[in-house]
């Protein structure tokens, strides 16, 4: 007899289906290899960093509009507010979040493709093009080039050989992600009017056009109501109309948004139009592709059902050889509940370990039970089905048969499926006068308006990206094919030249529309966005109530008389600064640099009796009149604090030196500023340790890092600390007052005197401070080798802070004696202070009653 095969081929194996007669046998071969597994980790990898790369370059943005939202207001010093040109800023949020999220999807989807083998590459955006042409130019631009570019380097001797080989290798990745975006967007466009084209017959393009706004603008803005039953049948009849349609308990949702669609008013208007009931039946995705996954006693698991997407449709088998038993049904419904139980129970003992107060737990809970809802919902959705698949299963015979029962019983018991049926109806519908002036409010207020804020506010690089971004994220808004597959509920309308082309475009529309236009994963993206949102948005209104800065007047209580002499232990080998840095005086004692830090948080009618009761009278004496005078003259916006202490010649010679103090972080504001200059070196700090050999791309992290810098606005750029600090700092040096001016500073102050102090080649010691190798591009005039050869970093241990960015060669570690659930208390310059004249001894300074009193070290000896 004749024997046919037919291969079908996934990314891991190959389907095999023979034909000999009546006979049909199924195999199944792996494809790959483990060569080929470690060449497609090797593209995912570096297609993963792209991607966190654009994850950190996404959450930038928004922090770049949030801090220009902040300058806008007037929350920074001399800045008067323009209501204008921040309410435009706060208009183009929703268009960013939905377009940048848009971009992670598909950097997401385009990593799944380059794990599975490019088949979207090679069947979907080259489809025109041959197998072999594609497979050569995936190999040339993933692997090829590179290695290319690595060979010409090493030839040559480039030191820099993997740094240029790494970017280059990321810059191709940039370049095929932008293409594989472009032309999916571009089918998505293609498919919404050649649907609309099929349904219509009419091939003029603004028909078209308005016609899909139209439907996008019907279904955004009709209301709805949703109908609830239970659906019974034969398998056959799973994915048509079933057998049994039992609507005796069915359920009826309608929102508010509908009951308010239904007001005699807005017929009266014309803005909506009431239909008859049950009114117009609207179809899903899901509907037009006739898709429904089954359960049945193998296929059943409980963590299949727990991480089931929301409104999820299976058919579950009740009866038959393969029906599920009541105890997985049951066992479905305990589990969404249970996990959503130790979820929730498991976020209030982490808040409870984390020494939170117990009205801020509170809060929390309530806004995670606020979001939580749909999820409660889904629960209470299981319990339903289940007690209806209970009751219909009781009518049965209820028992739960073995495996043997079933196997005897294949050919003799047809399976039976039941399934849980969502029918949305539209009952009002709006009317094209209603979509016309919403569709023009949409334009005005979320595009035209928020892009010419952003140009007549000079913010070129934000205000290009985000014509860019919400030009393709209207075109996908208005021309969006899964709303016209839900009004016409099929896909016969598409059609291609022949059956082969035909089922080819319906499987790139249904992987497009699936994968990309609807994918789950928009919703996770969103909600990421929308935290950092939030988490910014906090810091803003922070930043806006704050009133003007009040330095502490805590005094601290000095032990002149009492003293710490490290006799047990090893002191730190950096107890006594010398010349290991760069230009500074020949000794001074580590204690001291952490003291002066501090200082920068006293206020001025207080500072000198603190230096006093540290150094001695008159040792040290503060400046404040000099400060005053440059912000002065400089006219300053900057909401920077920073104290000048002089330290005269004690032989009344012209030895005098100078320490800058740089205040740490103090409000809301400072905040922002942090996340401003360092937000993006941390982020790709977390993001190569979370990869996998992430450590090959610190070579160029440093350039990534500069080039997202590029979208900071002129206005950020005028008003950062550094600016104003540097300035400072090299008055002082031109000024001749001093021999030697070095530069100090505790959290915020810190990270600015590493800066500062690379830049004008003072020296720095930072306490706590965030380094700056990764974000040192992003700062004029400081390089790899003046970080190493000028600055100085204090880094108390589980101090998250003086962990950012990378250290440079010169630093010092330093214990905590903070409780391990307290993640704060390391950061505290205070409690380093302790630690510091507690190991390394007090010397000539007085020890602090605060060591004790509040971090619990031993008493001082008299």
């Amino acid at each position: 007899s004749n024997t046919s095969s037919r291969v079908y081929e996934d990314s891991h194996s190959q389907f095999i289906i023979e034909e000999s007669g009546s006979k049909i046998t199924a195999k199944q071969f792996p494809s790959g290899n483990t060569r080929l597994g470690f060449l497609r980790a090797v593209y995912t990898l570096v297609v993963l960093f792209w991607t966190g790369f654009l994850v950190v370059f996404c959450v930038q943005v928004l922090l770049f509009l949030i801090q220009d939202l902040t300058i806008q207001v007037g929350a920074t010093s001399n800045q008067g507010a323009t209501v204008g040109e921040a309410l435009g800023t706060i208009l183009s949020l929703p268009m960013y979040i939905h377009g940048l999220a848009s971009s992670l999807v598909l950097a997401g989807h385009y990593a799944m493709d380059t794990w599975s083998g490019f088949p979207l590459f090679k069947n979907f955006v080259f489809g025109r093009w041959s197998i072999v042409t594609t497979s050569w130019m995936t190999f040339v631009f993933f692997l090829g080039l590179p290695l290319f570019i690595m060979t010409v380097c090493l030839f040559i001797g480039t030191d820099d050989w993997w740094s240029i080989t790494a970017l280059s290798w990321f810059s191709f990745i940039g370049f095929f992600y932008v293409f594989f975006s472009l032309t999916v967007v571009y089918f998505e466009l293609h498919a919404c009017l050649e649907l609309i084209q099929q349904q219509t017959s009419n091939k003029n393009f603004w028909f078209l056009l308005k016609r899909a706004i139209l439907l996008r603008q019907t279904s955004r803005y009709s209301g709805k109501t949703c109908k609830i039953y239970i659906a019974r049948g034969e398998l056959e009849d799973a994915t048509g109309v079933c057998s049994h349609v039992d609507e005796s308990n069915a359920r009826y949702s309608i929102g508010w948004y509908t009951k308010f669609t239904q007001w005699t008013l807005w017929n009266k208007l014309g803005l909506f139009t009431t239909l008859e009931q049950p009114g117009e039946r609207m179809y899903t995705v899901e509907d037009a592709q006739g898709i429904r996954p089954f359960v049945t006693r193998a296929s059943w698991s409980l963590e299949k059902l727990y991480c089931r997407p929301k409104n999820s449709r299976y058919v579950a088998v009740i009866s038959g050889p393969s029906a599920i038993t009541r105890a997985q049904m049951r066992s479905s419904f305990v589990c969404s509940i249970l996990g959503n139980a130790l979820i929730f129970l498991l976020l209030v003992a982490s808040l409870v370990y984390l020494g939170i107060r117990a009205g801020f737990i509170v809060i929390v809970c309530i806004l995670v039970a606020f979001f939580w809802i749909p999820s409660l919902l889904s629960s209470y959705r299981i319990w339903m089905l289940t007690k209806d698949i209970v009751g219909i299963r009781s009518k049965n015979d209820d028992s739960d048969t073995t495996a043997a029962d079933a196997t005897n019983s294949m050919n003799e018991e047809e399976c039976e499926g039941v399934y849980q049926v969502w029918e949305t109806y539209r009952v009002t519908r709006a009317t094209p006068r209603l979509c016309g002036i919403m569709f023009a409010i949409e334009w005005t207020l979320f595009f035209i308006y928020p892009m010419v804020t952003l140009f007549s506010v000079k913010n070129y690089q934000l205000a290009v990206l985000f014509v860019i971004i919400a030009a393709l994220s209207a075109l996908r808004y208005y021309l969006n094919a899964p709303v016209v597959l839900e009004e016409v509920g099929s896909m016969h309308y598409i059609q291609g030249e022949n059956v082969q082309e035909t089922w080819k475009t319906r499987s790139r529309l249904y992987d497009v529309v699936t994968n990309v236009t609807r994918s789950r994963s928009r919703g996770a993206w969103n909600a990421v966005l929308s935290l950092f949102i939030f988490i910014f948005l906090a810091l803003f209104l922070g930043a806006v109530g704050q009133q003007e800065d009040t330095p502490s007047n805590q005094q601290l209580a000095y032990l002149p008389d009492f003293s710490y002499v490290q006799e047990d232990d090893l002191r730190y080998p950096t107890c006594v600064l010398g010349k290991e840095i760069e230009g500074g005086p020949t000794t001074r004692a580590l204690a001291d640099y952490a003291y002066l830090a501090t200082v920068a948080y006293r206020d001025t009618s207080i500072t000198q009796n603190e230096l006093d009761q540290w150094f001695g009278s008159n040792v040290a004496v503060d400046l404040p009149e000099l400060v005053t005078r440059f912000r002065e003259r400089i006219d300053s916006e900057s909401a920077v604090s920073y104290k000048l202490i002089s330290f005269p010649d004690p032989t009344g010679g012209e030895e005098n030196y100078g320490i800058v103090s740089i205040r740490g972080t103090t409000n809301a504001w400072d905040m922002l500023s942090d996340a401003q200059l360092w937000s993006a070196a941390a982020c790709m700090q977390f993001l190569r340790a979370i990869l996998p050999i992430g450590e090959i791309w610190t070579p160029i992290l440093s350039q990534l890092v500069n080039a997202i810098s590029f979208f900071e606005s002129a206005n950020i750029d005028r008003v950062s600390f550094y600016k104003e600090t540097t300035a400072f700092i090299k008055e002082v040096q031109e000024s001749g007052i001093f021999k030697n001016v070095q530069v100090t500073g505790h959290s915020l102050g810190g990270g600015l005197a590493i800066i500062s102090g690379a830049q004008t080649g003072a020296p720095a010691v930072a306490l706590s401070g965030p380094n700056a190798l990764i974000s040192r591009r992003t700062f004029d005039g400081v390089t790899e080798e003046k970080l190493d050869k000028k600055v100085f970093n204090i880094i108390p241990d589980r101090d998250p802070v003086a962990h950012i960015d990378d250290v440079a060669d010169l630093n010092q570690h330093i214990a905590c004696t903070a409780p391990k659930n307290d993640f704060v208390g390391c950061h505290y310059g205070l409690r380093s202070l302790c630690e510091i004249i507690h190991t390394c001894g007090t010397g000539i300074r007085p020890a602090l009653c605060e060591c004790v009193t509040i971090y619990g070290y031993p008493e001082p000896r008299p």
